[in-house]
């Protein structure tokens, strides 16, 4: 998949010329979650529909960084996916293009303006696709009637998706997630949650335990999980590994300012200092506790390994 940024002049990055012809989605895709695929899968048909009548047409993705709400919200909510995991999950889709657009320069454009520099003229756009409730322009003044009245009717718009009865959208998933409700946030996403971050050096209280961690750090406005401890998986060097993960501050060794992430990796002991690792969150398990004495943390990390083992066995995921 090919990546392009548009912006002000001298912002951009490179782009063939001309570009070919798109069918695009438009929004901002944080957690690129069922709702974001239904809408990936009907540019997929639509380019497929249009492939006789436009030589190379390609399908894409028109997003926006910072994210609209990064910049107009006070206090933003917290990020579902970091930018190079977006772009990973929209590439998987079978996405041709991203184009990355910067919102500062965007913002005060007329929905008209935007339509006809922005998708038609940069991006050469012939079809576009949105979900309902989709907003842009100058204080989200544009919308689906919009697109469908100057692209006169070449447009897709799709209704909500649904999941157990709740519509599928960023925000849901992030109320899941902060509640430590993993399982729904996995079935609107289409995937575990998870972190994907360098693992760093810790206090090697786990190791003194004999349950080494590998410690990473939340990146900054990322979405943090509830505190407590879950049945997880690391994936490490493309190999997915059952384990059980810690989100906290260690309160029985005397507490830290700001929660991390500890993973045991059930029956690994490689070292990991200074890799990336993905960690994905399954299940929550109990709340993180301050315990009398080492030797009850330990216990109650064993009774954590033999809960997360029965889950796997009976999920078959390994």
């Amino acid at each position: 998949m090919e990546i392009i940024k548009l912006g002000s002049p001298g912002t951009c990055s490179p782009a063939p010329i001309p570009l070919p012809p798109a069918v695009l989605c438009l929004g901002n895709f944080d957690g690129v979650h069922t709702g974001h695929a239904a809408l990936l899968n009907e540019a997929l048909r639509i380019k497929h529909r249009l492939a006789t009548q436009y030589k190379d047409i390609v399908a894409g993705v028109v997003t926006f960084s910072p994210s609209p709400n990064e910049v107009l919200l006070a206090s933003p909510p917290p990020r579902i996916t970091e930018p190079e995991e977006k772009a990973r999950l929209i590439a998987e889709a079978g996405m041709d293009r991203l184009y990355i657009v910067d919102f500062e320069y965007v913002r005060d454009m007329t929905p008209g303006r935007f339509i006809s520099e922005i998708l038609k003229e940069t991006c050469r756009c012939v079809h576009a696709v949105c979900g309902f409730n989709f907003r842009f322009g100058v204080g989200g003044c544009g919308g689906p009637d919009t697109l469908d009245r100057e692209f006169a009717g070449n447009v897709s718009v799709l209704g909500p998706v649904m999941c157990d009865g709740v519509a599928v959208s960023s925000t849901a998933i992030r109320h899941a997630v902060l509640a430590g409700e993993m399982e729904v946030a996995a079935a609107m996403l289409g995937r575990p949650y998870s972190l994907t971050a360098q693992v760093v050096r810790g206090c090697s209280v786990g190791g003194r335990l004999g349950f080494p961690t590998a410690n990473q750090k939340f990146p900054p406005g990322k979405l943090i999980p509830k505190a407590g401890v879950y049945i997880s998986a690391c994936v490490v060097d493309g190999v997915r590994r059952p384990a059980v993960t810690d989100v906290g501050v260690r309160p029985t060794f005397g507490g830290e300012d700001e929660l991390r992430c500890e993973t045991h990796i059930i029956g690994y002991e490689a070292e990991l200092y200074g890799h990336t690792v993905k960690t994905e969150f399954y299940k929550y398990l109990r709340p993180e506790c301050r315990f009398e004495s080492p030797d009850k943390l330990a216990s109650a990390v064993r009774a954590d390994i033999k809960f997360a083992l029965e889950y796997f066995k009976k999920a078959n995921i390994f």
